[in-house]
């Protein structure tokens, strides 16, 4: 969400000015890196949440 705020204006900012004719298509590749590495962010977050709480349920389960 945050991306895509800061970016909007750039992007108008690129229309208005002709020279700049390749800010559009780099704003796409951020965004597309941002969001890919957010959602890296996530599945890794999960993953490891994950992990922990097997790793901790066996140990509990080893500890007893």
């Amino acid at each position: 969400r945050l991306s895509t705020d800061r970016t909007t204006p750039i992007i108008i900012e690129g229309v208005e000015n002709p020279g700049i004719a390749a800010s559009p298509s780099v704003i796409v590749k951020v965004e597309l890196v941002v969001n890919v590495s957010m959602w890296l962010v996530k599945v890794v977050y999960r993953v490891v949440v994950h992990v922990v709480a097997t790793v901790a349920v066996v140990f509990i389960i080893v500890e007893v």
